[in-house]
């Protein structure tokens, strides 16, 4: 899995902090699409606990909008310009659908080849 991610980005965004916001994602059980789950856990490249509250369960990220239980989706915004989706999420970098690798830092992106991720 690499470099796991540091549990301080996990967890309600409401709460404050700087949590990981993800995009959208279809939690099992849940019955439709949502825009407000968080990270509970991570388990895996690409692979998630989450929450919107009342239902929790496990995601995979996903380059396209979810169509099915069990996907989420994470838009990364790139320095300069531009969006990709997220495929895998380590410390300090981000892997995307698109086969590119930047870095990220929880204080935003600064130079060529970094990207921001959704933080609350």
């Amino acid at each position: 899995m690499g470099r796991p991610l540091n549990k301080r980005f996990f967890g309600d965004p409401s709460e404050g902090g700087v949590q990981i916001n993800l995009t959208e994602a279809w939690i099992p059980g849940a019955g439709s699409l949502t825009a407000a789950a968080w990270i509970v856990k991570q388990t895996g490249n690409g692979r998630y606990v989450v929450t919107d509250g009342a239902d929790t369960g496990v995601v995979n990220l996903v380059d396209t909008s979810p169509v099915v239980e069990g996907q989420a989706r994470i838009e990364i915004t790139i320095y300069g310009g531009g969006t990709e989706n997220a495929k895998q999420i380590n410390s300090h970098q981000v892997k995307t659908f698109d086969g590119n690798v930047y870095r990220w830092l929880p204080t935003g992106a600064i130079a060529d080849g970094d990207a921001d991720l959704p933080l609350s």
